[in-house]
């Protein structure tokens, strides 16, 4: 599902962002461009990024942030400050949005916005598997994923709005329907 509504998403922004009446991206990155911004190549693509290590632990677990339509990595920012104390936090522009641009040859391929974080992780020192292999024959049923080969890589997949707000000194904050994180503890709250 979240594949096709990429897809969906990416066609549209391709259709009414690709023209001439838009802001050059080489302007948007003057304007835009953090000091801890980082850059890397897939596919064609310029793809920006950041890393921000814990401020706490070299060792954190790592939080992977992908946002939404219309939007940046810069969503992130408010969580980033909130969470770095506990984990190591990860933000991607994906391809058409933020200081990442377009696809190259404008054409949108259904999985490639999909794999860029597959990409750009090994690409990091973190260690991940994160796409299981795919079976050898297509037209085969897909059978269940076999287990990671780093069992102690945990990824959890949490659909949030990244829109933040904390009321006065709280510190746990929601991350969706009856799921947060505790800030003090880095736990997730049922």
């Amino acid at each position: 599902m979240f594949k096709q509504s990429l897809w969906v998403w990416n066609s549209i922004s391709s259709m009414l962002f690709q023209d001439t009446r838009t802001i050059p991206l080489l302007e948007l990155k003057e304007r835009y461009q953090l000091i801890d911004s980082d850059f890397i190549h897939i596919n064609g693509l310029e793809v920006h990024y950041r890393d921000n290590p814990c401020r706490k632990n070299p060792e954190a677990p790592v939080l992977l942030c992908l946002h939404g339509i219309f939007s940046s990595l810069h969503t992130w920012q408010k969580w980033v400050d909130q969470l770095n104390d506990h984990f190591r936090i990860i933000t991607i522009d994906l391809p058409n949005f933020g200081l990442t641009g377009p696809f190259p040859d404008k054409k949108i391929d259904d999985d490639e916005g999909v794999r860029i974080p597959d990409i750009l992780m090994p690409n990091t020192d973190i260690e991940t598997n994160l796409t299981p292999p795919k079976p050898e024959k297509p037209e085969e049923p897909d059978e269940p994923p076999p287990e990671l080969d780093t069992p102690e890589v945990e990824m959890d997949d949490i659909d949030i709005d990244s829109g933040m707000s904390v009321v006065g000194n709280d510190k746990n904050f929601g991350l969706g329907e009856g799921i947060g994180i505790n800030v003090q503890d880095g736990e997730y709250l049922p």
